[in-house]
């Protein structure tokens, strides 16, 4: 048996040691209910516990504190008894720990097949990882030193060399080898100027000519150094299972182990001395994802935990939702197609932003007639579009990540007042625009996301405000899946998604 047979039987037996374990977010688990996942005794499981919990990943939470999958912050805080010890995942994302592969998948999921859910959380991290890029670049930023390292998971940094690996393959680089009579170009002035000329016919003739060929140096150090770090990242990658998602069909193996190099400290110093000499953009961005792999890599061995994922996935299902419904809340008034026409022309404020046109508070001291303006009411989504009956719409999307149960009697896991509220005052913000445009029809939605299909749950109304408006608040259960995969695909939903056509009712355009 080869060597290299040997090593991929080894390969497969480790891979398949690994163990997977799957959490729902935000959902209430027993102290041995975790170990027993995890198939680990009592103390190991503790101490997988207490890392997690200080990597805030996990938190302790009453069990009657809990409902579907909601956890209140207000009973995150309380002193816990021995047969109390609940804990839930505040996380949405692939964790690695030892032997462990913990998956915790969002919350709005309740029943799901383990293929199904392999599936969809291999889309969830598609979309945690397009919105963590969109957002502010983290790696990039860490890798070129503008921002603290601390800020990047490992694995996140480990999945970006794999992508650009895939991309623009390994690191090397182009050296000429100068040559006579070779095979290469010929470099004409060194020829003239340092070989014989000789005359045929009154013409001169040059026996031997320089000539010069661009060659890959397949030997470079880097070359190898980044060959090393890429098979180190695929390994991580097998046993966290992260093959599909990432669209690795076949995996690489180098046979020379990084430490045959140098030690991490020499390595760096070789990547930060190649850097001064670098100028090439995606060669630089390698040389710093290297660098970056190997400061985590020093920091990885004081924490064994590598994670990828999110805390904030209510961020994230605010963001696909806006980048979906096409939300207009940063473009100026006079480029809003839906509004182009005679009344456009004398709207006094075309050239500000739909955000711009929401009154700022101002504070003002006694006796002053000039007071500072400070923050005001932001909307996840803005969007003036015409419905089916071509008449000109205004809609108001706050995307919810809140797991809403609606009965006939009673309703959980909605909002709470200030949500509510903040509806009504966006719709009033935009009073002068109503009217001067003569829209009537708004409509004010809530954006929750649903396991399986959308359809109109009901609405929330406050009467004293519902008196100024003339509108309800809509809930709006949308299929995640869907959304997500616009969001991909960098679509908008059709109108026909997100648009309530059971009118009972028009706000005043005033």
């Amino acid at each position: 048996m080869t060597l290299r047979r040997m090593g991929w039987r080894f390969l497969l037996r480790m891979v398949n040691d690994m163990r997977t374990v799957w959490f729902r977010e935000l959902c209430c688990y027993a102290e041995s209910d975790i170990c027993q996942r995890m198939g680990v005794s009592w103390e190991k499981g503790r101490q997988v516990i207490e890392q997690l919990m200080n990597s805030n990943i996990m938190r302790r939470v009453r069990k009657s504190g809990a409902l579907d999958g909601e956890v209140f912050p207000e009973d995150m805080d309380e002193i816990f008894t021995d047969d109390e010890r609940y804990l839930t995942f505040t996380f949405v994302g692939i964790l690695m720990l030892d032997d462990i592969v913990i998956r915790c998948y969002p919350k709005y999921l309740k029943h799901v097949e383990d293929g199904v859910r392999s599936e969809t959380f291999n889309q969830v991290l598609a979309v945690i990882r397009k919105y963590e890029k969109t957002r502010d670049q983290h790696i990039v930023k860490a890798a070129s030193g503008k921002q603290s390292d601390n800020q990047v998971s490992f694995l996140a940094v480990i999945m970006e060399l794999i992508e650009q690996y895939q991309k623009n393959g390994f690191y090397r680089k182009q050296e000429t080898i100068e040559e006579i009579n070779g095979m290469g170009d010929i470099d004409w002035e060194k020829t003239v100027h340092e070989t014989q000329t000789l005359l045929s016919h009154g013409r001169p003739f040059y026996p031997d000519m320089y000539t010069k060929q661009s060659m890959w140096d397949e030997m470079n150090f880097f070359y190898c150094l980044h060959q090393c770090i890429i098979s180190e990242c695929f390994d991580v990658i097998e046993k966290a299972d992260l093959g599909d998602f990432l669209g690795i069909r076949s995996r690489y193996r180098f046979d020379i182990r990084r430490n045959v190099l140098g030690e991490d400290d020499y390595l760096l110093r070789r990547i930060e001395q190649e850097l001064t000499r670098q100028f090439v953009t995606s060669k630089r961005q390698m040389l710093q994802l290297m660098h970056l792999y190997l400061t985590r890599q020093g920091k990885k061995k004081q924490s064994r935990l590598l994670f990828y994922g999110t805390n904030a996935m209510n961020l994230v299902w605010e963001t696909a939702c806006g980048a979906v419904v096409g939300n207009q809340l940063q473009i100026k008034v006079r480029n809003i197609q839906e509004l182009a026409g005679e009344q456009l022309r004398s709207f006094p404020a075309k050239d500000k932003s739909l955000l711009q046109l929401i009154d700022r508070p101002e504070w003002v001291a006694e006796g002053c007639g000039i007071g500072e303006k400070k923050d005001t009411l932001i909307p996840d989504s803005i969007r003036i579009r015409k419905d089916a009956d071509g008449r000109k719409m205004f809609a108001i999307y706050d995307a919810k990540y809140y797991n809403i149960v609606f009965t006939p009697n009673r309703v959980s896991g909605q909002p709470g007042i200030e949500s509510i509220t903040k509806q009504y005052l966006y719709h009033l913000a935009y009073g002068a625009l109503l009217k001067h445009f003569q829209i009537t029809r708004v409509q004010n939605t809530f954006l929750f996301p649903s396991e399986s299909g959308s359809k109109w749950l009901g609405r929330v109304t406050m009467p004293m405000l519902r008196d100024v408006t003339g509108t309800d608040v809509r809930s709006l259960a949308l299929d995640a899946s869907m959304v997500f995969q616009y969001y991909l695909d960098d679509k908008e939903l059709p109108i026909e998604d997100v648009v309530y056509h059971g009118y009972t009712y028009e706000s005043p355009a005033s």
